[in-house]
């Protein structure tokens, strides 16, 4: 007899060791009394329409690059697969663009997915310790009831993770009187070496 998995959902967890001194200077970049990005029916602060949506590059985009650049550039060198190892070679990948989002108490962001191929990233820029990280769902329904499983990974503040861009993911409502802030982005791969 035989027992095993057909498939695993990848995914890599980094921190950012410094983000603590550097938290209060960086987040000053974000504009978070910008009325654009509290508009587009969304219930919570975000530029991602501003900019990402429009194809263009936050302020702070190049220096939130130059904060992770450690994750992304080990993320780049060794991604993991679905077999559960890693590729050990650099893979040209481009960041065309980032945002940023802030949820205040009682906010959330329901389940949605970054696009259909590539990869996302989450960097945690306020995450106070009685704040959830994000929910992800499996692709795969449980064979015996057809739902999904859910899954809430344990993160602190100044990490990041990435994941598959296509794995559904939601924020759930925050029960936080403090912020929790976040950065995303997603990695597509270049044509470029």
């Amino acid at each position: 007899m035989m027992s095993g998995t057909f498939f695993q959902i990848p995914y890599v967890k980094k921190s950012v060791p410094e983000w603590k001194n550097l938290k209060k200077d960086f987040l000053s970049l974000v504009d978070f009394t910008d009325s654009d990005c509290t508009e587009f029916n969304q219930p919570f602060y975000s530029d991602y329409c501003k900019y990402y949506g429009e194809g263009l590059q936050p302020p702070y985009h190049n220096d939130l690059l130059l904060l992770l650049e450690e994750p992304i550039n080990w993320f780049r060198r060794f991604y993991p697969t679905t077999q559960g190892t890693y590729d050990q070679f650099p893979v040209p990948m481009d960041i065309p663009s980032s945002w940023c989002q802030k949820y205040t108490a009682g906010q959330m962001h329901p389940v949605h997915t970054h696009s259909i191929y590539g990869w996302s990233a989450i960097f945690y820029a306020q995450l106070g310790s009685d704040h959830k990280a994000t929910n992800f769902f499996s692709p795969f329904p449980d064979p015996w009831t057809g739902f999904p499983e859910e899954i809430t990974p344990s993160m602190n503040e100044g990490d990041m993770i990435f994941f598959p861009a296509q794995l559904m993911h939601q924020s759930l409502p925050h029960r936080s009187k403090e912020d929790r802030i976040i950065f995303s982005f997603n990695l597509i791969l270049s044509p470029y070496d």
